[in-house]
């Protein structure tokens, strides 16, 4: 999904241009890995809080905990 790949490039201005469009914040790639779990990974803060402040209740519990295909964790 798009998304991945703008929070692995750290692009937050696209992210935030996705989640106006209503781009699911929980997509994640063949891995298992969510945009969440990528700009974790990467380093991109500013990406990961806007995702984080943009879930609502259980999708925010399930984006921190998911976990890829693999068994790791944001």
């Amino acid at each position: 999904p798009l998304s991945v790949q703008a929070c692995a490039l750290g692009r937050h201005a696209i992210v935030v241009r996705l989640l106006e469009a209503k781009a699911d914040p929980t997509a994640a790639d063949p891995h298992g890995r969510s945009a969440f779990f990528h700009a974790c990974l990467h380093g991109h803060v500013t990406c990961a809080r806007l995702l984080y402040d943009h879930a609502r209740g259980p999708d925010r519990s399930r984006m921190v905990q998911a976990a890829d295909m693999h068994g790791r964790t944001p």
